[in-house]
């Protein structure tokens, strides 16, 4: 069992994925390849989920506590997929000793609706720090973004490359594009979470009730 990521698009040949231009994805897809080379492609289960609800607290947890949060992309759409959903994917799959649906290559996870990247974090603020009144959002340069990000301990060719990413997303989703899936392949994604859990999948505000004293 692998928890991969959704960076990873269905077809994609793993082998031929950059470490210089997306490190993110081509880090699991070394895995992903070697799982495959040592157990064969049935013998284990990838799992790609989409945008992970903890990254409000690797991303923004010392800003939150401010009240003031500086974002690239403040008005991107993201899923904000549970660690609880994605845990119990991956135990239910690991339990019923099948890697995956069928022939897939891969069981895509996405969370049950996308909210922006502000919308999302102003009421994670409002449950962990409901002192600071309403959480202010700023609208920062790629070049703030990473230097943030460093400062809270991320690499920064890692840092460079989430703002690059952000910096896309945000461009593809003002042209009516997304790299998340859309349409059939969304509503698969977000059902294959009740499918494998046997429970409707967790919503961003039932993890933010859950999870607000972790931040």
């Amino acid at each position: 069992m692998f928890l991969s990521t959704g960076t990873l698009p269905p077809g994609a040949d793993l082998a031929t994925i950059s470490a210089q231009t997306d490190p993110i994805a081509w880090t699991h897809a070394q895995v992903e390849l070697n799982l495959g080379a040592v157990f064969g492609a049935k013998g284990f289960a990838a799992v790609r989920p989409a945008f992970f609800a903890t990254n409000a607290s690797t991303w923004w947890g010392d800003a939150l506590l401010t009240g003031e949060v500086g974002m690239i992309a403040p008005d991107t759409l993201v899923d904000w997929i549970t660690q609880d959903d994605m845990g119990k994917v991956c135990a239910a799959i690991l339990g019923a000793g099948a890697a995956k649906d069928g022939d897939d290559e891969a069981v895509w996870l996405v969370g049950p609706q996308k909210v922006s990247l502000r919308d999302g974090a102003a009421p994670i603020a409002r449950a962990a720090f409901p002192e600071n009144g309403e959480l202010k959002v700023t609208q920062i340069t790629a070049d703030e973004e990473v230097e943030g990000q460093v400062a809270r301990g991320m690499p920064r060719h890692i840092a460079r490359h989430l703002a690059e990413s952000l910096t896309k997303l945000k461009d593809m989703q003002n042209g009516g594009l997304d790299w998340m899936p859309e349409g059939d392949a969304c509503e698969e994604a977000v059902a294959a979470v009740e499918r494998y859990k046997g429970e409707p999948p967790m919503t961003l505000p039932w993890w933010i009730g859950k999870y607000k004293g972790d931040f």
